[in-house]
């Protein structure tokens, strides 16, 4: 099976990628900018895998893609950030999310994975997240990850859409989401200070969880239709708990203050994932254990 990447040159990109060579898959990865040295080790590693440089922006660009390919995953995204403006947001998460999928039509993919996020929920008031939980007033990422669901959405006659609404996700280079900022404070020995401790928390994935389930959508590409649904670890487990493990097994000498805040408590269900495709995720405490 052939499948296009994008966003290939992002940690998760780089370990879906490592993960599908090694379990057979053609891969053609696409990237933003330079080349990075850990893209190069990656395609010198696998000869089933290679890169193209694509702005997924540009529609004359997708000339340097395959005419035919089995399956699209795509990951390639603008996130939030103090240096993102909406204009980077606006042409990537929707304007490119359009471009991939007249390629696939064109290209005859039989499915689409997209990496959607729990962002689209918006102001969350439900206990349990699931995937018939509500969309209420999402900010402009979680709206622009929702509009690229809705596009790729439109193609579900033609073929499978699989939209995964993903929390933060822990592996090795991760750095944007609450546990990695977290780890980082604690290996550096700074203070830390965790809100609403006693809230149970799953809302969390290891990349390796990302992969494999990845693995699992490619080989029900029959399954017709659009399917959205959040994905997370499971046993949720209070996040003092989770702060004490990660002092013990980092040894890190942090002090660390909590205060209860009232925030809505909330958990992540991976139910449709387990009755749907039969993948079930490892557990919060599990995932600890892994990443770090």
């Amino acid at each position: 099976m052939h499948v296009i990447l994008t966003g290939g040159g992002s940690f998760i990109g780089l370990t879906v990628i490592e993960v599908l060579a090694k379990a057979g898959f053609r891969v053609t990865a696409t990237y933003r900018g330079e080349a990075t040295s850990a893209i190069n080790r990656c395609q010198s590693s696998y000869p089933n895998v290679k890169f193209k440089c694509v702005d997924i922006t540009k529609k004359n660009n997708f000339t340097r893609l395959p005419v035919r390919i089995d399956a699209v995953i795509h990951m390639a995204a603008v996130a939030p950030s103090p240096i993102t403006n909406i204009d980077k947001m606006i042409l990537c998460n929707m304007i490119g999310t359009r471009n991939i999928q007249r390629y696939g039509i064109s290209a005859k993919a039989k499915c689409i994975i997209f990496m959607s996020s729990l962002s689209v929920y918006g102001n969350i008031e439900d206990s349990i997240v699931d995937e018939n939980t509500r969309i209420n007033n999402p900010d402009l990422y979680g709206a622009a990850k929702y509009l690229g669901e809705r596009i790729l959405a439109s193609t579900a006659d033609k073929m499978s859409v699989f939209a995964i609404r993903l929390p933060g996700v822990v592996g090795k280079g991760a750095f944007r989401s609450w546990m990695p900022k977290l780890v980082n404070q604690l290996q550096a020995g700074l203070p830390v200070k965790i809100y609403d401790p006693e809230m149970p928390f799953n809302s969390v994935i290891h990349v390796a969880d990302l992969s494999n389930l990845i693995v699992t959508l490619l080989e029900k590409n029959a399954l017709r239709g659009f399917h959205a649904f959040p994905f997370a670890a499971s046993d949720a487990i209070p996040k003092a708990k989770i702060v004490t493990f990660l002092l013990e097994k980092l040894h890190s000498n942090s002090s660390v203050s909590m205060e209860a805040k009232g925030n809505k408590i909330y958990v992540v269900s991976s139910k449709y994932v387990e009755n749907k495709f039969g993948y079930f995720p490892m557990s919060t405490k599990d995932l600890l254990a892994e990443y770090c």
